[in-house]
């Protein structure tokens, strides 16, 4: 259904309202982390407001929709994404009022301002409101988010102005709130809500029927696939009226061959059923369902571990994956640059040429070696203006072999023809990525790792600490750093049982999270992934409790594990076995790296002492060099 355009009264009210906030010129005493809430009363969704514009260059008003926008704006702000990177489209869930100069401002803006009779010159000075939402090209407001938006900068204006006054007033009582405006009755009135405690949204349940995954179960496990998806850089746009968005390209590949099994593209709210359409579609074709899933994207973990667990296969998070980040790199390259391409997608927006496609006369034009005349000379223009920079002859590519091999292509709404690409050379993709039969582990990211570090740089109060950890773990009860932190505070109170109760449930845990059936540690648990951390931390500290209580060899056995399953050791566990072999005493070690103060001291002393030990560090020497 098309989207509503706001009426004449809803565009009044609004560019009254962005007037108002612009006289007020809050980003003078406020800044992008100052961050309030405002609920809608019409949807009851809440949009977490942030005022731009400290830095003197970008002046606005953010509104960011619910727990998803506010995720977003998180990701930016952290730096993780760079706002003026194309990524920061692909996350960025708001709505936007800012203050531009004219050039920024498009016709069907202009439009309204003359029907409104509205006027404004100079730098900074014309209100300008936009829509961002995931995958889709920044556009207009509709009337929904007119009224939203026209409601968020009044309130703003009030809770700006109660800033200045005392900017204790957006401190919450709890770490974990923020203050939202909310309309109760016709007064607005101060809540303080936590913007995280919202229901996750369960996606597998609505797009996978148990009849289809009966129908798959019959197949015997085999190898190991990679699944990954990206945002296509060029934007689609599929009426004149409608919003462009940049399509999700959905991949598939078989790890061990390379072949890429599987392309989908849809919109980007479609992609969850078509990311599962398509892994039907590869396990039917295959003959078989894998023994193993690689994803690097945790919202791709999490759509397909109900599926994975019930279907026997293993779900793996990955930093990289081999195949689908050099098919998307090769893919990107080959498919932006080339100017006939680019006069091809022109034609293609042609009915007459749509139709040539759909019924197949282009491939007998093709075939014949004949094309319509207004064809050829667009495709002629273009290789003479390609041969006049090349100065007079078009340069001849480099032979090299093909990189990758895709089968099975579906059928896809979004492009009715399909390109055969090849990407990895068919006889020799062995040699380059080697089958592997050790099992690594990777945790994947958890989003209470985030309200964690935060806590500790909030409140120093543990009172205050102890009930918002007991908070986090209720909430993700494998997320291992609260228990670990919690025992630190039973400690210093001096309640040592409890401080080991709560240091065995985080250590259990670990192992629970890690180990497989048979209770086998993985070949990897390397630390270079950083949601691997709080699992390493948990035996670590573990493993410090066992040599603190003359438990040495239990102590030394765990500091090994750890050793032999993350050879770069970013935790110094080396350090640690060195001083037990050389009978150090625990609390003498530790008071001696205190007292040290210096890295690079500890680092000497282990440089020059753990070759006396070679039975223990000869082999993760040669490890670490790898």
């Amino acid at each position: 259904m098309k989207d509503k355009s706001p009426s004449i009264q809803e565009w009044e009210n609004l560019y009254s309202a962005a007037v108002e906030f612009k006289k007020l010129k809050p980003w003078e005493w406020m800044w992008d982390d100052d961050i309030f809430g405002v609920k809608n009363p019409e949807t009851g969704e809440t949009g977490f407001c942030c005022v731009m514009g400290g830095g003197g260059e970008h002046f606005a008003l953010g509104l960011y929709q619910g727990s998803e926008g506010l995720d977003g704006l998180s990701r930016i702000r952290s730096g993780e994404i760079l706002p003026d990177e194309p990524e920061a489209l692909f996350v960025q869930k708001c709505l936007m009022a800012s203050f531009e100069n004219r050039e920024f401002i498009e016709d069907e803006d202009y439009q309204i301002l003359r029907k409104l009779g509205l006027r404004f010159r100079g730098k900074n000075a014309w209100p300008l409101f936009r829509s961002y939402q995931p995958g889709y090209v920044p556009w207009y407001v509709t009337d929904d988010e007119a009224r939203f938006l026209t409601l968020a900068l009044e309130q703003a204006i009030q809770v700006c102005r109660q800033y200045y006054e005392n900017p204790e007033v957006l401190k919450p009582p709890m770490m974990t709130q923020l203050l939202v405006r909310v309309l109760d009755g016709d007064t607005w009135h101060d809540e303080w809500l936590e913007p995280w405690d919202l229901e996750e949204k369960e996606v597998t349940g609505r797009f996978v029927k148990e009849e289809d995954l009966e129908e798959i179960l019959k197949f015997s496990h085999k190898g190991v696939l990679e699944v990954d998806y990206y945002f296509y850089p060029e934007p689609v746009q599929e009426e004149t009226d409608q919003r462009p968005y940049f399509p999700h390209t959905i991949l598939w590949a078989d790890h061990e061959s390379g072949l890429l099994l599987n392309t989908t593209l849809s919109e980007p709210n479609e992609w969850v059923p078509s990311l599962l359409k398509s892994f039907q579609e590869v396990t039917e074709s295959r003959g078989s369902l894998p023994h193993k899933i690689q994803v690097q994207k945790v919202e791709i973990y999490d759509l397909m571990e109900n599926i994975t667990s019930k279907l026997d296969i293993e779900l793996s998070m990955a930093t990289g994956l081999d195949v689908l980040d050099d098919a998307r790199e090769y893919i990107l390259d080959t498919s932006m640059d080339d100017p006939v391409i680019q006069v091809l997608e022109g034609i293609m927006e042609d009915e007459s040429f749509r139709e040539m496609v759909e019924n197949g006369k282009l491939m007998e034009l093709l075939e014949e070696g004949t094309l319509p005349d207004s064809m050829r000379e667009e495709l002629i223009q273009a290789l003479n203006e390609e041969l006049e920079e090349s100065g007079g002859e078009l340069e001849e590519p480099e032979e090299e072999p093909d990189r990758f091999i895709m089968i099975n292509p579906p059928e896809n709404k979004a492009n009715n023809f399909s390109k055969q690409i090849t990407l990895l050379p068919d006889d020799n993709y062995q040699g380059i990525f080697p089958t592997k039969s050790e099992r690594e582990f990777q945790d994947k990211p958890r989003r209470v790792a985030k309200s964690c570090e935060l806590l500790l740089e909030t409140y120093s109060d543990e009172s205050i600490i102890k009930k918002e950890l007991e908070k986090l773990i209720k909430e993700d009860p494998d997320f291992l750093d609260s228990y670990l932190i919690l025992s630190k505070i039973f400690i210093g109170e001096g309640k040592e049982s409890e401080a080991e109760k709560t240091l065995d449930i985080a250590y259990h845990r670990a192992l629970n999270l890690m180990t497989d059936e048979k209770d086998c540690w993985p070949a990897k648990l390397e630390d270079s992934w950083i949601p691997n951390w709080h699992i390493i931390n948990a035996i670590l500290r573990k493993a410090m409790w066992l040599w603190e209580h003359d438990k040495t060899y239990a102590a030394l056995n765990l500091f090994r594990k750890l050793l032999k399953t993350n050879p770069h050791d970013l935790f110094g566990v080396r350090h640690y076995i060195l001083a037990i072999s050389m009978g150090r005493d625990y609390y003498d070690f530790i008071k001696w790296v205190v007292e040290c103060g210096n890295d690079e001291i500890v680092w000497e002393w282990f440089e020059e002492n753990y070759p006396k030990f070679p039975d223990e560090f000869a082999r993760w020497r040669e490890e670490a060099e790898n």
